[in-house]
């Protein structure tokens, strides 16, 4: 799990090869906070080293950054599904709190299987499907791709969803 800015190089990592509690990102060197109200947090085997469960109820990871983020900024995870969520529910989300409502882009899928690429910008919101539905059981890399002039969703690098609009 992994965010980049601007550059290249990676502004955040995540990796789910410690017992997590609260974390420091090494990269940014910010404290993350992990939450999980089940009794333990289940690993298991992942593409590298170890993987978190995440079942979209018990178990989230929230990073502030403590600086702001310059556009392009790309966030991406790997990922496999055991089932579909019973809502919609996001893989990750971008947010600010600097204007009221907040402002978000958030990469997810629902309840059928297929990812959806929603946003709040400038008091417009607005989700987009694809017709892209994920397998089940099979590890797969997805991607949140954002500039200045669009948002992009990436399913294992080739892109399901692109949307032109003004993102500050």
């Amino acid at each position: 799990f992994y965010a980049c800015a601007k550059s290249p190089s990676t502004i955040a990592e995540w990796t789910f090869d410690t017992e997590l509690a609260t974390i420091i990102e090494p990269v940014s060197n910010d404290t993350t906070v992990f939450s999980c109200r089940a009794k333990q947090p289940e690993y298991l085997s992942g593409i590298e080293g170890q993987a978190l469960r995440f079942d979209g109820n018990t178990t989230s990871l929230e990073h502030q950054w403590t600086k702001p983020i310059d556009l392009p900024v790309t966030i991406s995870t790997w990922a496999a599904m055991e089932t579909y969520p019973t809502h919609t529910a996001a893989f990750f989300s971008l947010t600010t709190h600097a204007s009221e409502p907040a402002e978000w882009i958030s990469a997810a899928v629902d309840n059928f299987g297929y990812l959806i690429l929603g946003y709040r910008l400038d008091g417009q919101e607005e989700y987009l499907t694809s017709d892209v539905q994920l397998d089940k059981f099979k590890w797969m890399h997805v991607s949140l791709v954002v500039d200045d002039e669009r948002i992009q969703l990436l399913l294992n690098g080739e892109m399901v969803l692109n949307v032109i609009v003004e993102v500050k």
